[in-house]
């Protein structure tokens, strides 16, 4: 995106300059129709690779993120991209198992779904985890693959990072198994990263 934004402004400066040291007729129709030509550039859009975690589930990740440890000693997938500050993580666990430990705990709310309470809980532990959120999104209901999911997005500081980052986030509920998965940038490049993170959460497939 970068190369393409100086790519786009260099032909703009060259058609401008162009325009004002020549005084041939077809100039200006030059001029015009290098700027139709800019405004039809389309984004490059990323590549995805196919991943597939341990007979559980796959997922789309662009090829441009590669595998990496020490995000999340939970997570069963970490990829990230440092150079353009993007990470992505899925956490699964064993529905029932959930389901019984916070009943045993009495926090299991009866009136309320599996994945509804799954939220509740993962949404909870990661808003008290000390950061300052500055923006939150509403919950999104809706099915990912067949399954039932809820997403959410938001924006916020951590302690030790100036800039404040934004993050992705999708709860899904499979046959026997709960998933958790967070897509995060820094904020200042929330606008580049948003469809890829959409693109990724949406792309699970229980196997």
């Amino acid at each position: 995106m970068k190369r393409l934004t100086q790519l786009s402004i260099g032909l703009v400066s060259i058609a401008f300059l162009f325009s004002c040291t020549s005084s041939h007729k077809g100039d200006a129709e030059f001029l015009e129709q290098t700027l139709r030509n800019l405004e039809n550039l389309e984004k490059v859009e990323a590549k995805y690779k196919t991943v597939e975690i341990d007979d559980l589930y796959t997922i789309e990740i662009p090829e441009a993120l590669t595998v990496t440890t020490g995000l999340n000693d939970d997570a069963s997938l970490e990829y990230a991209n440092n150079y353009d500050q993007k990470f992505i993580i899925v956490i699964e666990e064993d529905k029932q198992e959930f389901v019984d430990l916070f009943r045993e705990i009495e926090e299991y709310d009866e009136d309320m779904s599996v994945i509804d309470n799954y939220f509740a809980v993962q949404s909870t532990f990661m808003d008290d985890a000390g950061g300052t959120t500055t923006y939150e999104s509403g919950v999104l209901k809706k099915q990912i693959n067949g399954m039932e999911a809820r997403q959410r997005q938001f924006d916020g500081y951590i302690p030790g990072i100036e800039e404040a980052i934004s993050y992705w986030v999708g709860y899904i509920e499979g046959e026997e198994r709960l998933y958790t998965i967070m897509a995060w940038t820094l904020e200042s490049r929330k606008d580049d990263f948003k469809e890829e993170a959409h693109k990724m959460i949406k792309s699970l497939v229980e196997l």
